[in-house]
């Protein structure tokens, strides 16, 4: 059989087998890979958990292959489901690219920012006057991302976000990171605790009950695993991503917890608490604004992160 006649039927069957896929099914596929869940993909794409389910019936349809099993209560790649990952996500990303891309050549009039409520008090501030230096017309959007990295890197990956502010940096070939900020932080109880005046040491903190910042990232527990390092393993009655719950709960009982001095300094007036010293230094915690490189293509958020960069390291 003649080559050229079995390379054009490949091509002419590689076209109608194209022409029946319906590539909408791919933000799913990604969806799902990346949560291992059909309920949190559901969630991140904004449609029903049974929407999901139905793309990814028709994804099993398509490539006879169960593509995801369920493992505990996360769903695990097939080596099918792997390879087609591998094989369409740099596509994928770069299609998501080019139309974040494009939307930023129209008029922009919303720029929505990702970040915990406590880092949104230090950096929103710069962030409106800069917006309304530059762009004037623009209006500030806030979602707080909870302190998870998890909801961070996905405003990034699904352009949910324009800036993401974390205590975490995010590498990818996608994203730039830049430390913006270093947190010191501080022991903090209430004013007239009863067993503490003004420092807190290894024996004393063995006989107190904290609370302590929930947070999935890594620099969070890092400095919750120096801390531990430092004065033994603590007794927690008490967890929350809000510094606003820990600092009410602290004031209105014995616990002791940790925040940042920044605040402490912000709100000490305000609060029935006091600083407490240590023999030991607490490890800082950084503050990152993360942003896609496709962002910089529009000239007036160029010039917002530029001139963040530039307030920050003054």
């Amino acid at each position: 059989m003649n080559p050229d006649i079995q390379k054009d039927d490949f091509k002419k069957d590689d076209l109608k087998r194209d022409k029946s896929f319906d590539y909408n099914l791919l933000t799913t596929f990604h969806a799902i890979y990346s949560q291992k869940s059909v309920t949190k993909a559901s969630v991140l794409l904004n449609i029903s958990p049974s929407a999901v389910s139905q793309s990814l019936n028709k994804l099993r349809g398509y490539f006879s292959d169960p593509l995801f099993v369920r493992e505990g209560s996360n769903l695990s790649a097939t080596v099918t489901a792997v390879n087609l990952f591998s094989a369409t996500q740099e596509s994928f990303e770069a299609l998501t690219r080019n139309v974040s891309v494009y939307m930023n050549s129209t008029a922009r009039n919303r720029l929505i920012v990702s970040c915990p409520p406590y880092i949104s008090m230090r950096v929103l501030p710069v962030l409106m006057a800069l917006v309304k230096e530059i762009m004037p017309n623009t209006k500030v959007v806030h979602a707080d991302n909870g302190s998870s990295v998890m909801l961070s890197s996905e405003a990034l990956q699904y352009r949910k976000a324009d800036l993401v502010f974390d205590c975490d940096p995010h590498y990818s070939s996608s994203s730039i990171t830049y430390p913006i900020l270093t947190e010191n932080l501080t022991f903090i109880c209430r004013k007239d605790h009863p067993r503490l005046d003004n420092s807190l040491n290894k024996e004393q903190a063995a006989l107190e009950q904290f609370s302590i910042m929930e947070s999935d990232g890594p620099a969070i527990k890092l400095a919750q695993q120096n801390i531990n390092d430092n004065i033994g393993e603590r007794t927690f009655c008490f967890r929350s991503s809000s510094l606003f719950s820990i600092l009410s709960v602290v004031e209105n009982s014995d616990t002791v917890a940790i925040i940042p001095i920044w605040l402490f300094e912000k709100v000490k007036n305000a609060f029935n608490i006091k600083s407490l010293s240590t023999e030991f230094s607490l490890l800082p915690v950084n503050i990152y604004m993360v942003h896609n490189k496709t962002s910089l293509q529009n000239k007036a958020l160029g010039k917002i992160v530029a001139k963040i960069k530039n307030h920050f390291s003054a």
